[in-house]
């Protein structure tokens, strides 16, 4: 991750901070990194769906 990528600040619940502690840690990735995979795919599977429901 390079420097000039933005910082966003979240609260989350401690059961939801442990489950991304541990699935980062099995993983083998940072927490940072597992998040980014995380949301990566949840917006891939979001544009898929809104392709396939406008039919592009």
């Amino acid at each position: 991750m390079a420097n000039q990528d933005k910082q966003l600040n979240v609260r989350i619940p401690d059961d939801l901070a442990s489950w991304i502690k541990q699935y980062a840690k099995d993983n083998c990735r940072s927490i940072t990194s597992q998040l980014i995979v995380i949301i990566r795919e949840q917006a891939r599977a979001n544009l898929s769906d809104a392709q396939t429901t406008t039919g592009r």
